[in-house]
């Protein structure tokens, strides 16, 4: 990746009001760039704002430090910063929207690749997994980076590394609900995490396989019970028929009976269910409910409902002076009537209402229960039980009366038996959901639940046992993955390590100090502190180590890069990084220009630009004379 700076534009940002810092000449960027201001002018909030707009944290930024750009003593409601940056040859515009009033940051990008100005910092799919917060303080560069790297408590530096290397990408992979972990929650097929919760639904799977044997065998011994009970009534119905047989005489009449009973029980099944049918229907059981449908109907029609119902009702009832009860409309029962009107009719509403309509209108007419059905019916149960009167006076005219009563107790006693004991197979076999419902069936008292229950348990036991494949799987990739991540930082330390203390040694030429190891921090050899000025020399030698092996071509923008050193340092700090950086951004006062911006006056590829304050207005001048002039007030 290649990353230049080409243009810094403020509007309406503190002390900047309007002002446009470039820093190219002819479409060719400067190697280096020194920026001259006072303190109190913007070093440090351009530095922030740089920031953000390759961070991609501006929106996250609290309202009270958003607020905190605003000018001072001023009226304006909203700011704006842009960075025009050149980004593998590409020319795109970054700009921070800055509202003052609500504390918030939005991003606007114009990128040529998306068809111009577009919402949101969109920097390109290949660009945006490098620009995080930990790796652009690296080269636009945190000040208080250089105290946290010797920090023991910190971890800057080894986040330092894995930054430029991407290790902190290849960790958030492999860490605990990193991305691995992510995609394993996301493909897991059961909620079971454990070997234990893996047992327990074994144990339900076992208990739930025994219980279905167990109902088996009730159910095989039920029906075995039913097979018994029918052979016993076919032998005593024939033998019953038997005996009846023995009398010749009645035998005719005495079928003939049985045959018209048979027929009027089918029929008054047959009128039953016509009955029954013709129940549904409201305006077939009374006159009044006829009636008052048929009204019902007439008066939806004269009121012209359902439409009249609907929202336009309200809205026009809202605007009316008086309600339709006489009272008075307000500003509040206007407001009430509005917003209660969503608890009246709806458009689905408005269609069951016009159902209801067209069902009243193709009413049929009215059938005459009593008259068709009911009385026919009771005609029919009186012929059936004066019949059976016939047959029993046939039976006791028989000479085997006696022997048929006794068979007709036991059929009844059987056929009782067998109606019992269907009932309970019944329970047990049924694979109607209204029934199992009905006698609140569960798993354990009927054969299809019981066998769905362990359909479901083998399920989820298969999907555990696949589960606990992925899960062992993904840990030995883990694991692999942290060999990985290890045995790199380690041999990136040593080898970081090494060309860092040659660093230090040509700047600290006076000063014997040594990285003994690279921690999690920058642990120095018998030393237990060092000033300001030697914390940032280091500071400098170890990212220069970091970016002189960087596939990247990255500027480094830099805030008071040399307040705390001595002259020597500061001019091993000025050759040194134009070595290290295609673009070097760097920000002064007029104190830092000893020993370290004079270095770069006989360089030709510099910009030299000075930004002062006169009254209220911001001035900037590009040349090298006024720029060595310059003081400040300070």
């Amino acid at each position: 990746m290649k990353l230049d700076i080409r243009r810094i534009t403020y509007k309406n940002i503190r002390e900047m009001k309007d002002l446009t810092i470039n820093l190219e000449e002819s479409d060719k960027i400067k190697h280096i760039s020194v920026i001259q201001m006072p303190n109190g002018i913007g070093k440090t909030t351009t530095m922030e704002l740089i920031r953000y707009c390759l961070d991609n944290n501006a929106e996250n930024v609290r309202p009270e430090i958003v607020k905190s750009f605003k000018p001072p003593k001023s009226d304006f409601l909203n700011g704006e910063f842009q960075l025009l940056v050149s980004i593998d040859n590409q020319i795109m515009n970054i700009k921070l929207l800055l509202d003052y009033e609500n504390g918030h940051i939005l991003y606007r990008t114009n990128n040529p690749k998306k068809g111009g100005e577009i919402d949101g910092l969109d920097l390109g799919d290949a660009i945006a997994p490098w620009l995080r917060s930990n790796f652009v303080r690296l080269f636009i560069f945190d000040g208080e980076l250089a105290g946290e790297l010797l920090e023991a408590d910190n971890t800057s530096a080894e986040n330092a590394i894995r930054a430029l290397y991407h290790l902190d990408n290849l960790k958030a992979i492999y860490e605990d609900d990193g991305t691995i972990d992510k995609i394993i929650n996301q493909r897991m097929l059961s909620n079971i995490k454990t070997e234990q919760g893996k047992k327990n639904i074994e144990t339900k799977l076992r208990n739930a396989r025994e219980k279905k044997n167990h109902i088996e065998q009730e159910i095989s011994s039920l029906k075995s019970s039913i097979d018994s009970i029918n052979s016993q009534m076919k032998a005593a119905i024939k033998k019953r028929n038997d005996y009846r047989a023995e009398d010749a005489r009645f035998i005719e009449k005495y079928q003939e009976l049985i045959s018209t009973n048979q027929l009027l029980e089918e029929q008054i099944k047959e009128l039953s269910e016509k009955l029954l049918e013709a129940m549904r229907s409201p305006h077939n059981l009374s006159t009044v409910f006829s009636d008052n449908l048929r009204n019902l109907g007439d008066q939806m029609g004269k009121l012209k409902l359902p439409k009249t119902q609907s929202m336009e009702f309200f809205i026009e009832l809202s605007e009316s002076i008086e309600c339709v009860c006489g009272r008075p409309i307000g500003e509040t029962e206007k407001q009430i009537i509005l917003e209660n009107s969503k608890n009246y009719l709806s458009e689905d509403n408005i269609g069951i209402i016009n159902i209801i309509k067209t069902h009243i209108r193709n009413l049929s007419e009215k059938v005459d229960l009593e008259e068709e059905y009911i009385n026919k019916i009771k005609e029919k149960n009186r012929n059936i039980r004066t019949n059976e009167r016939r047959i029993s006076i046939l039976d006791r005219k028989t000479k085997n009366k006696e022997k048929i009563d006794e068979l007709t107790q036991k059929i009844a006693d059987l056929t009782s038996s067998k109606q019992d004991t269907t009932e309970l197979l019944k329970l047990y076999t049924t694979n109607k959901k209204e029934e199992q419902e009905l006698y609140k069936l569960g798993w354990e008292d009927n054969l299809n639940l019981c066998e769905s229950y362990i359909a479901g348990l083998e399920s989820q036991i298969a999907m555990t046992e696949q589960d606990f494949i992925l899960r062992s799987k993904s840990k030995k990739l883990k694991k692999i993955l942290s060999e990985i991540d290890s045995k790199s930082m380690e041999k990136l330390k040593t080898n970081i390590l090494l060309n860092t203390n040659d660093k230090i040694k040509k700047i600290l030429k006076r000063n014997e100090i040594n990285i003994s190891r690279i921690g999690s921090h920058l642990v120095l050899d018998d030393r237990e502190g060092v000033s300001e000025g030697q914390k940032l020399s280091i500071a400098y030698a170890f990212l220069s180590t970091l970016f002189s092996q960087s596939p990247h071509e990255l500027p480094f923008v830099v805030d008071t890069p040399a307040a705390p050193l001595d002259l020597a340092v500061r001019r091993e700090v000025a050759e040194t990084l134009p070595q290290l950086f295609k673009q070097i951004i760097v920000f002064i006062t007029s104190s830092e220009r000893d020993g370290f911006a004079n270095q770069f006056y006989t360089y030709d590829n510099c910009n030299f630009i000075t930004i002062r304050k006169e009254g209220i207005n911001l001035l900037q001048d590009n040349s090298l004379e006024f720029f060595k002039n310059f003081q400040s007030e300070e």
